[in-house]
């Protein structure tokens, strides 16, 4: 899988887990209809929008192109 579809795969996933804290948090602060309390709304929309931006900013940064010494070695055979 070439690197451009990893990133944008991974994007997408990140930017997903946003949209449902948005979702969650935005339902909630509308009227309640989410069919939680109030902290467990608060909690798990804070818990899926921080941990999709750091998702994101991860795969952003995260080197391209550069294989690691691990994936070097898999393709070797062990005798």
């Amino acid at each position: 899988m070439s690197d451009e579809i990893r990133l944008m795969t991974r994007l997408a996933v990140g930017g997903y887990l946003v949209y449902l804290a948005y979702r969650i948090l935005s339902a909630q602060l509308g009227g309640g209809d989410t069919g939680m309390s109030d902290p467990a709304a608060w909690a798990s929309g804070c818990v899926l929008g921080l941990s999709g931006l750091a998702f994101c900013i991860w795969a952003l940064k995260r080197p391209r192109g550069r294989r690691t010494e691990e994936d070097e070695n898999a393709g070797e055979e062990t005798p």
